[in-house]
């Protein structure tokens, strides 16, 4: 008798895997797979990043006093820096700065200081908000344009009484024990600023940065504002009177 033919059962294909769908701004996020395990240079880069932000104030912590050693000038750098704002020794302004208690304008400043405050704040938040429509435009301009600003100011002006005295160039002479220095990074944030070796050398110049290449933006400011008539009896060095004080 003649075997009938099989027939196989049909074989479905299986579906396609989807490909992989892209972010189009408005869909939410894939879930994510499995993190990757850490590398070895993932963890050396970590182990790297953790001791050169934690090591400094490990070491001022550790310091005990000011001195010469390495514990000493770290609290001594950390006092400089910002510990002395937190001390109640306020700097009498009428045996130090007479003349500029008794000038009207300064006066008017600094009464208006809280509200040059709120104003500096405020402004960044209401341009950000402005251009971007959204309150997050504001509170992303006030970050930057505000707090990071005037962080980023006040560690510069800092580092002036700080770094300024411990690391840099000493081309002037100044008092015994005086460590004031010339320190090139933070000069065109600082002003000209951190040329503060001569400024203790030569306290009434106003310029520090004499030498061939040394920006001092404060002092091409100064003469401005005297070409206009602003200000008056400025104080420039003289090549021998900078000459005079080189060490």
């Amino acid at each position: 008798m003649p075997r009938s033919p099989t027939t196989s059962p049909a074989v479905t294909p299986s579906d396609p895997a989807p490909p992989p769908q892209g972010c189009d701004g408005t869909s939410p996020f894939q879930p994510d797979g499995p993190a990757p395990a850490r590398s070895g240079s993932d963890r050396l880069y970590v182990t790297v990043t953790a001791v050169i932000v934690v090591l400094p104030f490990v070491a001022i912590g550790l310091a005990g006093r000011h001195g010469t050693h390495l514990r000493g000038q770290s609290r001594g750098l950390l006092h400089a820096h910002v510990g002395r704002l937190f001390r109640n020794d306020r700097t009498p302004p009428e045996r130090y700065a007479p003349d500029l208690l008794a000038d009207r304008d300064i006066r008017a400043v600094a009464r208006a200081f809280p509200a040059l405050c709120v104003l500096t704040l405020a402004l960044p938040f209401a341009v950000g908000w402005a251009i971007g429509g959204t309150w997050v435009y504001g509170v992303t301009a006030l970050l930057w344009a505000g707090l990071v600003r005037i962080a980023l100011l006040h560690h510069v002006t800092w580092s002036v009484n700080s770094l300024c005295h411990l690391i840099g160039e000493r081309p002037f002479r100044t008092r015994r024990h005086d460590r004031a220095t010339h320190l090139w990074p933070p000069a065109l944030l600082s002003f000209g600023e951190s040329r503060h070796n001569l400024h203790h050398a030569d306290p009434t110049s106003a310029r520090h940065g004499v030498d061939r290449g040394q920006l001092d933006p404060s002092a091409a400011a100064i003469r401005l504002l005297e070409r206009l008539g602003w200000v008056y009896d400025v104080r420039r060095p003289t090549a021998e009177r900078v000459e005079a004080r080189r060490a």
